[in-house]
């Protein structure tokens, strides 16, 4: 085969393939031919979003809620020392998501810094004396601990 032919023969490839058509639905672009399957894959995601968005926002600071996470999380993470447990407000955010009860868990995760504040500030357990010591390796961080009467 000769040169020219073959760019003859190539420029006939060419020539016969089509551009895949894309279809805009509203703010995507689809295949024409993922179009059966895309449409109510598309149309579930924006529900699902929507329920996301509503629970997300539905969940309100409650402070029976807060003392049952604080409850919770103080006996699975509380340092037992000199007769009292002792919560640290430095320690990382995630242990609010994994300690807490399952049910109370997203709840937990989004009033994180709440939780931390309400210890500190609020939090008063029957039976029980608040005990608040500066932390004098970290700033603006603090020991809280719980020292049964």
């Amino acid at each position: 085969m000769t040169l020219e032919k073959g760019i003859e023969k190539a420029k006939r490839k060419e020539s016969r393939k089509r551009e895949t058509k894309k279809i805009a639905y509203k703010d995507c672009e689809f295949y024409w031919y993922a179009m059966p399957i895309a449409v109510p894959v598309y149309h579930l995601a924006q529900i699902m979003n929507k329920y996301n968005n509503w629970k997300y926002n539905s969940m309100v600071w409650d402070e029976r809620k807060a003392n049952k996470v604080i409850e919770a999380v103080l006996s699975k993470m509380g340092n037992y020392h000199d007769n009292a447990i002792w919560y640290h407000t430095g320690w990382w955010d995630t242990i609010w998501w994994n300690k807490s009860p399952r049910r109370y868990r997203e709840w937990a995760d989004k009033h994180k810094h709440n939780l931390k504040k309400y210890i500190v500030e609020e939090y008063e357990p029957a039976g029980f004396e608040k005990i608040i010591k500066d932390d004098c390796y970290s700033v603006g961080e603090k020991w809280v601990g719980f020292k049964k009467i």
